[in-house]
């Protein structure tokens, strides 16, 4: 082989590691010794030579083909536990601004304690559902009387003495 022989890149020249990259490819070909792809190209990206006679060489650059790697369980779980804290953490964010509205209207240890018990996670009636949805809210209020007292219970109870004490 002749070191003057030329040599022709094809296809994407952005994807070399380095200016220099392409000069020691084109030298390393000529002289018939290419190394791997990975001494000159990006990860993801291969050559292969198409062409290769007395005359001249052509390269052609090509994308590599990997196994995207498919969507685990563990990442869908993952991405199911995020989505889900979000959007309580919208709910709650909505709910305290709605509360701090209508702050006048509610006592302010029934607001404490009802803070108190969202952040223990458990669905808790809030006090402005409560206002919005009276015989409802009244109907439930009325299964939580003697039961044992607990910290819902106790939230519950105040929360009956104080819509009692309303009307």
């Amino acid at each position: 082989m002749s070191s003057t022989k030329p040599v022709h890149i094809q296809g994407d020249k952005s994807v070399f590691l380095s200016k220099n990259a392409v000069d020691r490819m084109k030298k390393d070909i000529r002289e018939g010794i290419p190394n791997e792809a990975s001494s000159y190209l990006s990860e993801g990206w291969d050559y292969q030579i198409t062409e290769d006679n007395d005359d001249e060489v052509r390269i052609t650059i090509l994308k590599t083909k990997k196994e995207e790697p498919k969507d685990k369980p563990k990442d869908s779980k993952l991405k199911n536990k995020i989505r889900s804290l979000r959007e309580k953490r919208q709910s709650d964010r909505v709910t305290m601004h709605q509360l701090h509205k209508k702050r006048e209207d509610i006592p302010n240890d029934l607001l404490e304690t009802y803070a108190k018990l969202k952040k223990m996670g458990n669905p808790v009636i809030s006090p402005v559902d409560a206002l919005e949805n009276l015989e409802e809210t009244r109907k439930i209020l009325q299964m939580t009387q003697g039961q044992p007292s607990n910290p819902y219970i106790d939230y519950y109870k105040s929360m009956k003495q104080w819509l009692d004490g309303m009307n």
